[in-house]
């Protein structure tokens, strides 16, 4: 083929030398030293052409900037700047792993000092570039470009390609570093110093990438590095930039017409609250903020809701430049209205809200204004009528569409007339023209003008014609004449008034309700107001006679005499509220003379407010002070007729027994049992009729035994002497033995209520709780040791026995003490340590043949099967037992036996019924306990579990012989509705095929659903609820009736929050059990909570506030908490948290709660991680202590105020 190679022409050669020469000032410019001062030059020469460029590096400046030049001189032309760059340097730390060479002029020390680079103008302000990579030479742009508008020079590493980036993982954590830096100088320099044109540099110009715009854009947004507008002057160059806050995007002056584009106009119309991106920041980067979700765009609509509505002035007040704001808005609307993008509804918003300023600058609401263009004669001392200013008289959006404003009529000015700021003169002035040219008024006018405040009264004050009252009969005109304002005589006699109810002008002769409660409060300040109760009495009977006379006239007093006084038969002057009407029920129960009234105006006391029957404090004052046996029954259910409950009065001496008062809390009803020993006194029942014994048990006098009575008793106890405490050890012990009131009962819900009685071993009595009695490190024990109880308590001073009975009491509170944790003696001391045989032993042929029945195939097959009908659980029965009969010698009857306890290094002998030796492996019977059951419990000791009952020996026994009766297999089978050998059968059933299954038809008769398998949770945002959105089923349910509450409980928002709780938060899961557990430990795999199918059944939201749907955040709120109120819990935790939880210790908790992670399932059999709150929160009763789990979302929402 020959030598590929040619020798290059002139031409050639001349086009390489003009491209080296222009190229070269850009890939040379940053060769030397990041942030020092350098100069060098490059000569490049072609015959007799020559270019010499000449590179220079200043030191930084005190915001450390530094400049790159580089002028260029040629043989033909003088030298000239060709390229100039901003340089700013940053600190960059390779990763420990990496050990590419880092070249020299990059290292400071054990730093490495990077640079980034970007195009100024003369006067320094950023320009837009092309970026690129420099190591310090430039990478060909078309290699390495970046993106970005800005250069980044630095140690990267080449790629195999000649002038390329490697894939190395030092240019990935470079560039990252670089992009934060720059993040960084925008903060600090750029933005601060030339605000939106600093933001060129963020697009490349020859090859614009507009993910890595965003990205530095999302970046920006985060650090608060972007400029926004000031109302400040922006003119000049020396000005600072005002920056964005961090992590808040600021908003968009973004017209709707403008196809995108930021407008100055509408920045100059926010508000000074509102952050606003600079209208001249180029469009790339508004490109980019328009991508990010959270920024919101400022139109407009929101300028014109800014100017006429947030901040527009009160109304009546004036702000400088506030019309020329409204005249720019109006003009920006008209804009948007032309294009089509501005709604009809918008406009209607605006006018109801909104506020336009009058001639005089004035701001006035829109709805309200009119339009002239000559103004409205004047009306003396009349407030003139709300006209636009002129300036915005012929803006185009106030003429016509839905924000017109009308064309001012001077027809409708009377009927619009506002009187508040006109003097006395003017409104008589007023009047009088009124009496002068009121017939040439329409009606229309003179119902608005019997509003205003010109109608005179007798002082010759205005006010509305609505606001007189001239009634028919004297005696009223007489009462309201000293309490309100009645019209002049020149209004009764006024001409133009009409008697008809619909007349446009009438002059009311009724009074209204507030008109007689205005007289009826003067006259009780008249009451008030002597100090001589005589003549305050006679105020009180005048009143009493017009109010009487009201009431004949068909006047309800009680619509308008609130807060009426009267006299009591005492002569005392009280509220009649207090006070008692002559009626039986009050009679009955014979109350103090100033609690009641006199009967003469029995009627008119009761309209006015008097009780018809006896109050709380009135009936108490009369049981204090006169406490007959006989007057009692009466009070008390006078009482209890208030709906306030007797109990109130446990504590009051009103019951009268042998001479003194007592109060009904310690008094009980005698009993054939005497349950409360000194506790109560006793009072017969027998003597009282049955509605008075109710009564008196409801005030507090105990009647048989209920657990709060029970706990009051022990709690009495506690405080009393060992001597009162040894004389009720009879009422202690049948207080346990009654399990339906008795601390058997409720010892374990109250472990720190006192109820168990012990004793040591002087014979000393105490009361302990639950807690203490149950105690691992407290000694006291049940008395189940009786043989040798006496002489271990007597060696262990700190021992104590639980008193378990009494004299006087059938049967013993030991099984009640055990079932409530009380520690057995018997399992203290365990097992005798030996067993020795007094005398001689020998075979019994009863013996053999228990033991034989215990030996056969049948007992070892159905015992366990059998234990449960004799009241034994079967899995008290020890692994063991199959295999121990078998390994028993046999069993011997001794002459007697003696079994030896040790505790505490002591030995203790004591007479033994049956025991058995293991070295022997014989059981021995003494030949004087019966044989047969002393026999069966000590089989039953070897057997059964450690602190078994007694009882179950009888079991054994009755279980052991019901299995070895004659026919028992084959009845036991009977019972079952199976054959053995139909079991034989069914065995091989199961594993031999079917028909069906054989010829692969198998039919499917069970299968799991749909929803089976588990899901993740996907939060949403959770909004507020708009209202009370529920309504009524258009069909009924056929089952329970819905409560009444339904309706406050229940919305359609509100219901599909709940929905989105339960599938989208939490994913069918308990926020309690996730909050203590992981998931799969919650609702472990091959379960059926793991499944949300089956799960979602006791999956419950509970409202923490009831009613919740009705609950206000504030008075001006009418929607509901919704989702902020609701937990979402499975079946078992609403029941127990339900009534402990409130919605301030939720979210009190919430305000510490800590970050965790919960890993969900997701379906096919693995797990992903996310992101919660845990919260922690303390309650009052079991178990005092929660765990919830939160998402953010729900969590957030709670929070709100």
């Amino acid at each position: 083929m020959g030598n590929p190679l040619t020798v290059p022409s002139a031409t050639t050669l001349d086009k390489l030398f003009e491209d080296a020469a222009s190229m070269a000032p850009d890939r040379f410019l940053c060769a030397s030293a990041p942030g020092r001062p350098w100069q060098y030059e490059l000569v490049l020469r072609r015959r007799d052409r020559q270019v010499r460029l000449t590179f220079r590096s200043t030191a930084p400046d005190r915001s450390g900037i530094s400049l790159r030049t580089c002028h260029l001189s040629s043989s033909a032309r003088a030298g000239r700047l060709v390229a100039r760059l901003a340089c700013s340097t940053f600190d960059f730390t390779a990763d420990e792993s990496d050990d590419a060479k880092v070249p020299r002029l990059y290292r400071r020390g054990s730093r490495i000092v990077c640079e980034l680079c970007w195009p100024t103008d003369t006067s320094g302000w950023p320009q837009r570039g092309a970026g690129t990579y420099r190591y310090p030479i430039a990478f060909p742009k078309d290699q390495a470009g970046n993106g970005l508008g800005f250069d980044v020079s630095g140690p990267f590493v080449a790629g195999k390609a000649r002038h390329s980036l490697g894939e190395d993982r030092r240019n990935v954590d470079l560039i990252k570093a670089a992009r934060a830096a720059f993040v960084d100088l925008m903060l600090r320099h750029l933005v601060p110093t030339h605000g939106p044109a600093a933001l060129a540099l963020l697009e490349n110009v020859e090859s614009p990438r507009p993910v890595d715009v965003k990205a530095m854009v999302e970046a920006l947004v985060d650090a608060g590095a972007l400029p926004i507008w000031s109302t400040a002057a922006q003119s000049g160059r020396h000005q600072r930039y005002e920056t964005s806050t961090a992590g808040l995007p600021p908003q968009l002056p973004m017209p709707r017409y403008g196809g995108g584009m930021l407008h100055e106009g509408l920045a100059k119309l926010a508000p000074a609250k509102i952050a606003l991106l600079h209208p001249e920041s180029p469009a790339s980067a508004v490109l980019a903020m328009r991508d990010i979700d959270e920024v919101e765009i400022f139109d407009e609509v929101a300028a014109a809701r800014s100017v006429f509505v947030d901040e527009a002035p009160a109304a009546g007040e004036k702000q400088d430049g506030w019309l020329e704001k409204c005249e720019r808005s109006l003009h920006l609307l008209e804009l948007s209205r032309l294009s089509g993008k501005l709604e009809a509804k918008e406009t209607s918003e605006l006018k109801a809200s909104g506020r336009l300023p009058t001639a005089d600058g004035s701001a006035k609401p829109w709805s309200f204004m009119e339009r002239a263009a000559v103004p409205p004669p004047k009306i003396p001392g009349v407030e003139n009528p709300r006209l636009l200013h002129p300036r915005l008289a012929k803006s185009a959006i106030l003429r016509d569409g839905a924000g017109t404003i009308l064309r001012f009529k001077i027809d409708d000015y009377l009927a619009r007339l506002d009187f508040n700021r006109a003097g006395a003169i003017a409104r008589t002035t007023f009047f009088q023209w009124l009496r002068r040219n009121h017939s040439s008024l329409s009606p229309r006018s003179l119902g608005k003008i019997a509003e205003y405040p010109v109608w005179p009264d007798e002082q010759g004050v205005g006010r509305p014609l609505e606001s007189f009252c001239w009634p028919k009969q004297q005696y009223l005109r007489e009462a309201l004449s000293t309490a309100l304002p009645m019209p002049a005589q020149q209004v009764v006699s006024f001409p133009g008034l009409r008697r008809a109810s619909n007349a446009a002008l009438r002059l009311r002769s009724t009074p209204g309700f507030e008109e007689l409660a205005s007289w009826h409060k003067t006259a009780m300040d008249r009451v008030r107001a002597p100090t001589n109760a005589k003549a305050a009495a006679a105020e009180i009977d005048h009143a009493e006679k017009i109010l009487d006379r009201m009431r004949e006239d068909g006047i309800g007093p009680k619509n308008f005499a609130h807060g009426h006084l009267s006299v009591s038969l005492s002569g005392e002057i009280r509220p009649i509220v207090q006070l008692h009407a002559d009626t039986a029920a009050v009679r009955s129960c014979h109350l103090a003379a100033e609690d009641l009234l006199p009967a003469a105006r029995r009627v008119l006391h009761l309209a006015l407010g008097a009780n018809a029957t006896p109050l709380p404090e009135a009936l108490i004052k009369a049981l204090r002070a006169d406490p007959q046996r006989s007057r009692l029954a009466a009070r008390l259910d006078g009482y209890k007729s208030t709906e306030r409950p007797l109990s109130e009065l446990s504590d009051e001496a009103i019951i009268e027994v042998d001479g003194k008062l007592l109060t009904p809390s310690s008094l009980a009803f005698e009993a054939s049992t005497d349950m409360w020993g000194e506790w109560k006194r006793k009072i017969p029942i027998g003597e009282l009729a049955p509605q008075e014994a109710k009564l008196l048990e409801e005030s507090g006098v105990l009647k048989g035994v209920k657990e709060e009575y029970s706990r009051g008793f022990f709690e009495w106890l506690a405080g009393v002497q060992p001597a009162v405490l040894s004389r009720h050890r009879t009422q202690i012990v049948r207080h346990w033995l009654d399990r339906r009131a008795g601390p058997s009962r409720w010892s374990a819900l109250q472990p720190s209520t006192p109820c168990v009685m012990a004793y040591s071993s002087e014979n000393s009595p105490s009361l302990h709780s639950h807690r203490e009695a149950t105690a691992t490190n407290r000694q006291i024990y049940l008395p189940d040791m009786r043989a040798i109880q006496s002489a271990v308590l007597a060696d262990n001073p700190r021992m104590k026995l639980a008193v378990v009975d009494a004299r006087g009491v059938d049967g013993s509170a030991i099984q009640e003490l055990r079932d409530r944790g009380v520690k057995s003696l018997a399992s203290k001391i365990g097992a005798p340590t030996g067993l020795s045989i007094v005398g001689q032993s020998r075979s019994d042929e009863r013996l053999d043949a228990e033991l034989r029945l215990l030996r056969s195939s049948d007992v070892r097959r159905f015992l366990k099967s059998m234990l449960p009908q004799f009241d034994v659980p079967s899995e008290a029965l020890g692994r063991q037992f199959r295999r121990f009969p078998d390994g028993i010698a046999g069993v011997r009857a001794a002459d007697g036996l003696e079994a030896v306890y040790t505790v505490n290094r002591r030995h203790y002998q004591a007479p033994a019924t049956a025991g058995y030796l293991a070295e022997r492996r014989t059981f021995y019977v003494a030949a004087d306990s019966g044989l047969t059951m002393p026999f069966y419990e000590a089989v039953a000791k070897e057997i059964f579990d450690a602190n078994s009952p007694p009882a179950y020996t009888y079991g054994l026994y009755r279980a052991v012989h019901e299995i070895t009766a004659p026919g028992f297999a084959q009845s036991h089978f009977e019972d079952l509705d199976i054959k053995e050998e139909d079991l034989k059968q069914s065995q091989q059933d199961k594993t031999a095929p079917t028909e069906k299954e054989a010829s692969g038809s198998a039919e499917k008769g069970h299968g799991l659903p749909a929803d089976v398998n588990p899901f993740l949770p996907k939060p949403n945002k959770i909004e507020k609820l708009s209202g009370r959105t529920y309504t009524e089923p258009t069909r009924k349910k056929k089952s329970k009736a819905p409560a009444s509450t339904d309706a406050l409980r229940h919305s359609i928002e509100e219901d599909a929050q709940l929905n989105d709780l339960k599938f989208k938060h939490y994913a069918v899961h308990c926020q309690a059990c996730i909050g203590a557990y992981d998931v799969l430990d919650a609702a472990p795999p091959q379960s059926y909570v793991h499944s949300p199918h089956y799960r979602k059944s006791i999956i419950h939201a509970h409202h923490v506030k009831l009613l919740a749907n009705l609950a206000k955040v504030s008075k001006d709120d009418t929607d509901g908490f919704g989702a902020r109120n609701v937990l979402i819990l499975c079946r078992f935790h609403h029941a127990q948290l339900g009534d402990l939880l409130s919605r301030e210790m939720v979210r009190a908790s919430l305000r510490t709660a800590v970050r965790t992670i919960r890993n969900f399932p997701d379906g096919e059999g693995g797990t992903q991680a996310r992101k919660g709150l845990l919260v922690r929160i303390e309650v009052a009763a079991d178990p005092y202590e929660i765990n919830l789990y939160f998402t953010k979302e729900h969590a957030q929402v709670w929070l709100e105020d």
